[in-house]
């Protein structure tokens, strides 16, 4: 959680609680973050035959199949800065990980969020190419 998120409890994170705030090494934080993205998941969420109006989307955006590996590329580096700079959203947290709304910004400008997973060790699995418009 950022910093700036933490609410003001004499160090502790949640009343009642032994969590304490730990000045961690950046340099090593960066090291360890790995962010990984799916090429199903664009093939199918975005580029298939079911992807409820995001084929034309990203198409109207000058994108098509062929670039797949080029915004998988934008995805991975554009989540793991956005994470490390404390700018995404938390979402729901339960026994699989902690969900995050992460914005990625495409060459053409346009935003929006997409949807990733971050596990304990500290990877980052895109979990939804497509979350939404930022607003």
């Amino acid at each position: 959680m950022p910093r700036n998120e933490v609410p003001n409890t004499d160090g502790l994170l949640h009343p009642k609680c032994d969590c304490r705030i730990l000045n961690v090494e950046f340099s090593k934080v960066r090291q360890k973050i790995n962010a990984k993205c799916s090429v199903d998941k664009f093939y199918k969420y975005i580029f298939g035959e079911s992807s409820h109006g995001k084929k034309e989307l990203f198409e109207s955006w000058g994108y098509s199949i062929k670039d797949i590996k080029k915004l998988i590329e934008l995805y991975c580096l554009q989540a793991k800065e956005n994470y490390l700079r404390g700018n995404y959203k938390l979402k729901k947290l339960d026994e699989y990980g902690q969900r995050l709304a992460i914005p990625i910004t495409l060459d053409n400008g346009k935003s929006f969020y997409s949807g990733w997973m971050l596990y304990p060790e500290g990877g980052l699995q895109n979990t939804t190419p497509f979350g939404g418009r930022i607003k």
